[in-house]
């Protein structure tokens, strides 16, 4: 069997793969090692459909004469899924302030494709919708008004009107790491610098009945750890780096990973006995320090 991938012919050894489906799995993981994925595939010059499982499966290795394969990095795919959504809520917000009855029925129309892309995305956490769902959503557009002759309710507007932009925010930024993730390591590095400080006071802020201003350091702290765990992949496969080869102090970078997790995880362990004095402590003398060496990290890692 020839595999192409991209039109280059390429060298590969099969381990026991008795059908398309099982070559096309394996493919596929050899391929995600590298930062691919398949988009469309060819057997003999017919192009395949490639969710139809069971006839892939029904493909003998001995009735495959070429496969071409087409491929992209993964990150492009989700880009352009990003792209696609951030469109449809930024045209949804313009349809709600500017009151286009017109534009807001083709959204509602359009609105079953664009649930189809986010609910994957929702799963994988590659989008967050807090307190909403797409379900919701749906629910807004018929009751807002925002299309056609539809009943309007002044409510159900203005809700729609906060989920849009706020997903439309959010998309925007997530794009913006994607396409160039180095800078946004660089801002979210920035931030990180600035919230070791404000972690450092969650102790007496919670001891003098200060819970508001602490729970707002700790989200950002929060925000700001999600957002770095989305980057440093980007970052690795965008600039080719081995994440391993980075150390300080003698301890590379997997390692000290590994340890800032296990100690997260005594945090979280921490919020769900409302511990608020072990919750402080933490913060203070095993989060805090540990952050300050994460920049350290984040410098070296921007300067390689």
């Amino acid at each position: 069997m020839e595999i192409r991938v991209n039109d280059n012919q390429i060298d590969y050894t099969l381990e026991g793969e008795r059908n398309l489906y099982e070559v096309l799995q394996g493919l596929g993981s050899w391929l995600d090692q590298s930062g691919y994925e398949i988009v469309s595939a060819r057997k003999d010059g017919e192009l395949l459909e490639l969710k139809r499982i069971e006839e892939l499966k029904a493909a003998a290795i001995a009735t495959i004469g070429r496969l071409d394969l087409a491929v992209e990095p993964v990150q492009a795919s989700l880009l352009a899924e990003l792209q696609s959504i951030r469109q449809f809520f930024h045209l949804l917000v313009r349809a709600i302030e500017n009151q286009d009855r017109s534009l807001g029925g083709d959204l509602i129309a359009e609105y079953p494709s664009v649930r189809a892309k986010l609910d994957p995305l929702l799963r994988l956490h590659e989008v967050e919708l807090p307190g909403a769902s797409p379900k919701e959503i749906e629910g807004l557009l018929e009751n807002s008004g925002v299309g056609g002759d539809s009943p309007a309710t002044a409510q159900s507007r203005e809700r729609l009107l906060e989920l849009s932009r706020s997903l439309d925010r959010e998309l925007e930024e997530r794009i913006a790491e994607i396409i160039d993730p180095r800078i946004a390591l660089r801002s979210t590095a920035q931030g990180l610098k600035s919230s070791i400080a404000n972690l450092q006071e969650v102790s007496v802020l919670l001891q003098t009945g200060k819970d508001r201003e602490a729970m707002a350091a700790i989200i950002d702290f929060t925000e700001l750890t999600g957002r770095l765990v989305r980057l440093f992949p980007l970052v690795r496969q965008q600039a080719s780096l081995d994440l391993s080869e980075i150390a300080i102090e003698g301890m590379s970078f997997p390692a000290f990973y590994a340890d800032f997790n296990a100690t997260l995880s005594e945090l979280v362990d921490a919020f769900g006995a409302s511990d608020s004095v072990l919750i402080g402590d933490l913060l203070e003398y095993e989060v805090a320090p540990r952050l300050e060496k994460l920049s350290r990290f984040i410098d070296l890692i921007l300067s390689a």
